[in-house]
């Protein structure tokens, strides 16, 4: 009696598991069980990996006192880099956790993206291209955020970082008047509010 219900508790709780790993049905468990192998595994060890490769830009940077010293702390090559070439591996692997995220987690249905941690994901995307320098690509991740997540709470940050982007393609102008449009147009929290102050200052 006692291994049959075991056997019966274990064959419903592996149904319900099994149901909740579909990326094509809108239920409230399989949404919860996305995001949460999204949030806690994939993008955390995307995070991870991003912070070390910073951290690991940060302590090789070398000012240039001879030149104007730059509001962000970015040694850019004018080389251009293909996505095959050998480049920082710690970006590499939050590329490939945000990469993950999105195909294995998303949840496009009905042209409506019902896992709330993808533009996380696509963000993180951007951001590891970026500091990759890999610019038009990172450009294509944070474009895709603001056209298909326009009510995400990461708007306002994908739009500076778009705006980043923009002027590292020598795009000034144009990150200047968007950057204008959200100070006045958006509520903007205190980090947002430095990070655009800083994105602006570096465009001038």
């Amino acid at each position: 009696m006692k291994l049959r219900f075991s056997l019966l508790f274990a064959g419903v709780l592996g149904g319900i598991l099994f149901n909740a790993c579909s990326t094509k049905k809108d239920a409230l468990l399989n949404r919860n069980w996305h995001a949460l192998n999204t949030k806690y595994n994939v993008l955390y060890n995307g995070n991870l990996a991003f912070e070390e490769g910073r951290e690991q830009l940060n302590t090789t940077y070398q000012d240039n006192y001879w030149e104007i010293l730059p509001v962000e702390r970015l040694q850019v090559t004018n080389e251009i880099r293909l996505d095959s070439e050998d480049n920082n591996p710690n970006f590499q692997r939050a590329e490939e956790k945000a990469t993950k995220a999105i195909q294995k987690h998303g949840m496009e249905i009905g042209n409506e993206e019902r896992n709330p941690q993808t533009d996380e994901a696509f963000i993180l995307l951007g951001k590891a291209r970026y500091f990759d320098e890999r610019y038009v690509p990172a450009l294509e991740s944070f474009n895709y955020v603001l056209r298909k997540h326009p009510n995400s709470d990461k708007y306002n940050e994908a739009t500076i970082w778009r705006e980043k982007t923009n002027i590292r393609l020598d795009n000034e102008e144009l990150a200047l008047k968007n950057l204008k449009r959200l100070f006045r147009y958006e509520r903007l929290k205190d980090q947002e509010y430095a990070d655009a102050r800083a994105s602006m200052a570096q465009a001038y």
